[in-house]
């Protein structure tokens, strides 16, 4: 029999997408090739879209802080590592003053290249220029008392540029602009009275002072008890004059410019005008504020231009466009703010309080921010934002301002538990961040790129977008302060809460963070100048 060649074919059985006894499954990668190629271009674009939001992000901070050059208040880009340029500590007790170039810092006006400022000893007065980078003393000029009052029981002086609060940061007089001006106090002995009482009332001398080398181009001495502010054209003083307020003009070299003579409604003719409270001036108006009421002149000639008949003694600012804006008490003492406006009228901000933002870039133009806190029994507060006639843009439900900034065309409002930032077209809310602790107070600053909150247990950051950035907490070490970056702050309400009676943080006149740290029960102050 013969035999035949014969192929043989085995078919072979499809794999099961499981393992199995014959073998290892393909990987899930090869037998998927569209779903992974999906997936690495989806990944690419998050990727690109993730760096291009970083990028858009970076670029608008970095021009909002190019917007934010110049408005007085405005911290120069800070470093979250918060690396201390100076440190000084001192005791009430032994009255050790502050270094000159930290007091310049604090207390002065730049000018140009140079930060001017007054100090002051037992001994003596001095007006100091210090380099506004490097804190070196460029000159000192000694300032006498006048030569009628040889030895003052006290003095002080303090430099002022025109515009300037108290509580405000000192703006700069720009280089080649004119003389700093400084106003120096002399406190004579105490003598006796009619009455037996012993009464002293301090003199004042007004010092132009040239910001290059501290020579003093002129010097006004003023007769006692009048009340002075700085003005474009040179001095404002103010008087109390049997029964009336006596207002006068002066050039920087003492030329009287005008005199204007109010009289005060119940004014006594022997006592004066009974209480006086001030003067303030801008650009066109002067305001002067006594018991009977407050006047307000024209700067150019002190021609009357409106009075408001029992204003007080609430704080009082003199707004674009011939506003006037007042602070009355309520019968709760509550502070309530009236706008009066150049047509005569007046708006009472619907009994809100006026709220004063540490920064105003002017970004919304000539608006007005008050508050209503509420009554903490359900009836909630609310944060509103007005316009140049008093009358509300929009009202936020909600949200009582315990602080606030005008930044950037918005309104960041800080309400005790979140930092909230609102839209300033609308108020509606952009984002909220609640605090990381409890905040009884604390203050808003910003450099442009971040959002701050200093407490008195140290500082907080936010990013304009509402991320937590960073935190330093404030500590006492022995009798050193110190900010230690990157730690959590402590609640106030722990056992490490607060390092003193008073923290203050502050920007100075070239952007400078500055932390001030009181206590009286140690009777210690602490003063940290950050780079």
């Amino acid at each position: 029999m013969a035999l035949r060649d014969v192929e043989l074919v085995e078919d072979e059985p499809e794999r099961p997408d499981g393992p199995d006894e014959g073998g290892p499954a393909r990987p899930w990668l090869r037998r998927h090739p569209r779903a992974v190629g999906a997936l690495a271009v989806g990944l690419v674009l998050a990727v690109a879209v993730a760096a291009g939001l970083e990028v858009r992000a970076r670029q608008q901070d970095a021009a909002r802080v190019e917007a934010l050059q110049g408005v007085p208040g405005v911290l120069r880009p800070l470093d979250p590592a918060l690396p201390v340029d100076v440190s000084v500590s001192r005791s009430y007790e032994d009255a050790t003053a502050l270094p000159v170039a930290v007091h310049a810092l604090l207390a002065g006006v730049a000018a140009g290249d140079v930060v001017v400022a007054g100090v002051w000893d037992p001994d003596g007065v001095d007006v100091v220029g210090v380099g506004a980078e490097d804190g070196r003393e460029r000159w000192r000029t000694p300032i006498a008392p006048p030569p009628d009052l040889p030895a003052p029981e006290s003095r002080w002086v303090w430099c002022t540029a025109y515009g300037r609060l108290p509580w405000q940061p000192a703006p700069a007089v720009p280089a080649g602009r004119g003389p700093v001006a400084c106003t120096a106090e002399w406190l004579p002995p105490s003598a006796p009275a009619a009455d037996g009482s012993m009464t002293a009332q301090s003199r004042t001398s007004l010092l132009e002072v040239d910001p290059v080398d501290g020579r003093v181009l002129h010097r006004v001495e003023l007769p006692p008890g009048r009340s002075v502010a700085r003005a474009p054209h040179g001095w404002v003083t103010a008087t109390a004059e049997g029964g009336t307020v006596v207002v006068e003009s002066l050039a920087g070299d003492g030329t009287s410019r005008w005199r204007t003579v109010l009289d005060v409604p119940g004014g006594d003719p022997v006592l004066g005008a009974g209480e006086f409270f001030g003067v303030l001036v801008d650009e066109e108006r002067v305001l002067v504020q006594a018991e009977g009421g407050a006047w307000v002149l024209a700067a150019q000639d002190g021609a009357a231009v409106g009075t408001v008949a029992d204003a007080g003694a609430g704080m009082a600012r003199l707004l674009p466009g011939g506003r006037l804006l007042l602070e009355d008490a309520t019968p709760s003492g509550a502070p309530r703010g009236v706008l009066h406006l150049p047509d005569g009228t007046s708006h009472d901000l619907d009994g809100e309080e006026l709220v004063q933002p540490a920064l105003d870039d002017g970004s919304l133009g000539d608006v007005l921010l008050t508050t209503d806190r509420g009554d903490g029994l359900g009836v909630e507060g609310r944060v509103t934002l007005r316009g140049p006639d008093g009358e509300a843009l929009w009202s936020a439900q909600g949200r009582p301002a315990g602080g606030a900034l005008v930044v950037d065309g918005t309104v960041v409002v800080l309400d005790g538990t979140h930092l909230r930032r609102l839209d300033g077209q609308d108020g509606d809310e952009r984002w909220s961040a609640p605090l990381p602790r409890r905040v009884g107070a604390g203050q808003l600053l910003t450099d442009g790129r971040v959002l701050l909150l200093g407490t008195n247990t140290g500082l907080d950051a936010w990013t304009y977008d509402g991320a937590h950035a960073w935190s330093a907490a404030l500590q006492r070490d022995g009798d050193e302060v110190r900010l230690r970056a990157g730690e959590a702050v402590p609640s106030p309400t722990g056992p490490s809460a607060g390092v003193a009676d008073m923290v203050t943080w502050t920007a100075t006149a070239r952007g400078r963070l500055v932390l001030m740290v009181s206590s009286t029960t140690s009777s210690r102050e602490d003063v940290l100048v950050l780079r």
